[in-house]
């Protein structure tokens, strides 16, 4: 019977105060090994608890709004993708917005997330200057695919 450990619970604790950790220095700040670090960080990956990614400097210094993009979708016959119609479609998304495209200048990517159990589908998080360009992202880009069947915008107030 494989014994229990807390060691997941204390990998998350370290990498919310280190978030750019490597496997080194997460195995030789909790003193543990490298591979039980790889282990537990691997496994934590898969339960889609902890991922690999980018740190973003904190917008809220760069002076940008933090805006959520709710989107709710309906699968298109003609979609090709098996039926994961809304994976593909965040894909799509991320990979616009991370590329040096058209709202690469006035909008960074913050996160995108499947939704289940409510009115909408997809909540998408962004960060920029000027709703301006957030909202010609929407209706230029988000409104022009076949699988958006429509979005509301929220977005904070301060900076």
């Amino acid at each position: 019977m494989p014994k229990k450990t807390n060691l997941p619970r204390r990998i998350v604790a370290f990498l919310k105060q280190n978030p750019t950790a490597s496997r080194a220095e997460i195995s030789q700040q909790l003193g543990v090994s490298y591979q039980a670090a790889q282990k537990h960080l691997r496994r934590l990956e898969e339960e889609g608890l902890v991922r690999p990614g980018f740190l973003i400097s904190d917008q809220w210094e760069a002076g940008k709004h933090e805006f959520w993009i709710f989107i709710a979708t309906r699968f298109d016959r003609r979609d090709e993708s098996g039926g994961d119609y809304q994976g593909v479609l965040c894909r799509e998304i991320a990979a616009e917005l991370t590329s040096d495209g058209e709202y690469a200048e006035d909008i960074s990517f913050g996160s995108i997330r499947i939704l289940l159990g409510g009115d909408w589908d997809i909540m998408l998080c962004l960060y920029s200057r000027d709703p301006d360009a957030v909202g010609r992202f929407v209706t230029r880009y988000l409104r022009a695919k076949t699988s958006v069947v429509r979005t509301s915008t929220a977005w904070s107030l301060g900076e």
